[in-house]
């Protein structure tokens, strides 16, 4: 009895597993079935019908979780108070697919596009033959999101879309401390699959080339957030100042007050004490301003 009792509660808790809702849902023709929301349920029950005039349907969400609770599932709202259903526009995403693939890759350099997917957010019976993109940049750092083009008449029409993708990004080998440089000894590269990225991931290490900004675990995607330059000039470094004026060049000597890049601008302190600004011009050489 309690093996069988056991074998009830095992075969029940899919059906009672929670569900829970968006905000918009795709449909070819009407009736909408349990399956236009969950494409992998096992039961299969009409929610409610729609005219296939009908290019939009508004419905509460309260009807639809009363509807599976009807049948014994539990489906979850949130902040979800209305859904939206969207009837599938005939249209061919295939030349907007390409030109998101296009920009991408012109961002990352390392980027492996296996698909990309655009689905208009309204119905759409046709897409306009001009059309500007518009793209954030800041999409670029996710896999999927929304974007719009203008068209000629200054419509904008909205989509949303998925890019399925991997990216060669580099991570600290061991933890790394803020000021250390960065070489193929203390990083791996690694294939990631695209998903979210606080910033563009560097694309080379080199020989001191740069250096951490920040403290990094492993298993962090460096970025250029967490960057600078090497810098070829230390601070406390006995640097030779030129002074330029025509032809001729005044050379002195002078202490670093700052660490400094090529093309830095830093403070340099002369032997009488006085600080000044210069620009670093090479390993131990600045420029006077």
């Amino acid at each position: 009895m309690l093996l069988r009792f056991s074998f009830f509660i095992i075969i029940s808790i899919p059906l009672l597993a929670a569900m829970h809702l968006q905000q918009q849902y795709y449909f070819k023709t009407g009736p909408i079935y349990s399956t236009t929301l969950f494409p992998n349920i096992k039961k299969k029950f009409i929610l409610f019908n729609i005219n296939n005039n009908r290019t939009h349907y508004r419905v509460k969400s309260t009807q639809l979780i009363r509807r599976f609770k009807e049948h014994n599932l539990t489906l979850t709202a949130g902040s979800v108070r209305y859904v939206n259903f969207v009837k599938m526009s005939p249209v061919s995403t295939a030349r907007l697919e390409e030109q998101l693939a296009m920009r991408y890759r012109t961002v990352f350099k390392n980027l492996h596009v296996k698909k990309v997917s655009v689905t208009p957010r309204s119905y759409l019976s046709k897409l306009p033959q001009e059309y500007t993109l518009l793209f954030s940049e800041k999409n670029m750092y996710r896999s999927e999101g929304v974007f719009s083009i203008k068209t000629a008449d200054k419509k904008r029409l909205f989509f949303n879309y998925r890019i399925d993708a991997t990216l060669e990004v580099y991570m600290p080998r061991h933890p790394l401390k803020r000021g250390d440089p960065l070489t193929p000894m203390n990083t791996i590269k690694k294939r990631i699959v695209l998903q979210k990225l606080r910033a563009l991931p560097i694309v080379e290490t080199g020989v001191k080339k740069y250096r951490l900004k920040r403290s990094m675990k492993p298993n962090r995607i460096i970025t250029r957030r967490d960057i600078e330059l090497y810098p070829i000039v230390k601070r406390g470094s006995s640097v030779l100042v030129e002074l330029k004026s025509g032809s001729v060049v005044l050379q002195f000597s002078a202490i670093a007050s700052q660490d400094g890049a090529k093309n830095d601008i830093i403070t340099i302190q002369k032997k009488d004490g006085r600080r000044i600004k210069a620009r670093v011009i090479a390993a131990g050489r600045v420029e006077m301003e």
